[in-house]
């Protein structure tokens, strides 16, 4: 599964920065849960 988040972070006195993300999650069925397996960030 392919995840585009976005971030943002506030520091005191600086402008707020926004941070994208695009990860790669691998799902796993465990004990009838879906839970995740990996989690990998792609630049």
């Amino acid at each position: 599964m392919l995840l585009v988040a976005t971030s943002v972070s506030e520091n005191a006195g600086a402008k707020p920065q926004t941070v994208h993300w695009n990860l790669r999650l691998d799902v796993s069925d465990v004990d009838g849960k879906l839970m995740i397996s990996r989690l990998e960030s792609i630049r």
